[in-house]
Formats: C-alpha cells, sequence, structure tokens
C-alpha cells in the first residue's frame, strides 16, 4: 500500500505544480451509463493516471479521494453531472446524495449537477 500512497503524493504535487498550466474539466454523464462500473470507468478515464492506480471504484474510495486527496484524487478541476435522474436509479438516492455533498465540499473542485 506505501506504493499506492506514493504515488498518489506524486500525483497530488504533480497537480498542483501543473495548476497553474491546466484545468481538468471532469463530465459525468449519466444518462451514459447503466451500472455504477461504467460510471467509475468514465471518472477514472478522466483524471490524471496516477491517481488511478489505487483507486478503488467505491464510494468509500471517492471519498477519500475527494476529502482526502487520495488516489482517485481529481486535482483542480471542475465536475460536472448530468443526469441525476439516471444516477439515482443506479447508485440509490442516498448514496447519490453522498457524491453530490461530497462534490460540493471539496475546496479544489468546482462542482455543477444537472438534473
Amino acid at each position: 500500500m506505501l506504493g499506492c500512497y506514493s504515488s498518489w503524493v506524486q500525483s497530488i504535487l504533480k497537480d498542483k505544480v501543473e495548476s497553474d498550466q491546466e484545468y481538468r474539466r471532469i463530465i459525468l454523464d449519466g444518462y451514459s451509463y447503466k451500472t455504477k462500473s461504467e460510471f467509475w470507468d468514465d471518472y477514472t478515464d478522466q483524471i490524471p493516471i496516477d491517481s488511478v492506480k489505487c483507486f478503488g471504484k467505491n464510494l468509500d474510495a471517492f471519498s477519500d479521494a475527494i476529502t482526502g486527496g487520495g488516489p482517485g484524487f481529481p486535482g483542480n478541476c471542475s465536475i460536472e453531472i448530468i443526469g441525476i435522474k439516471k444516477l439515482t436509479e443506479i447508485f440509490g438516492k442516498s448514496d447519490m446524495n453522498l457524491i453530490i455533498d461530497l462534490l460540493k465540499r471539496a475546496r479544489f473542485v468546482d462542482s455543477k449537477v444537472e438534473e
């Protein structure tokens, strides 16, 4: 696990250095997913590759990434979530509310949620 820790710390530092040069825009379109796995695959396709290596592709891992900068940390970015109704069908209301709440509280993320 130490290797994973080292990788995401390097990723965070790299993101901080590059933050003036690049501002990532992540779009998660609920209408294009049928499963949670498809959602997590799309998310990891849009974040820095070093941050993906040890990301668990679940809500606990996402919470760690968003609140603590753990594996799966997207860096300084904009995350747009489209199709909340469809994503609520996939995740359930409670889990979808958690995802939205995490994004609203993250200081480094500009989030936009659309029905």
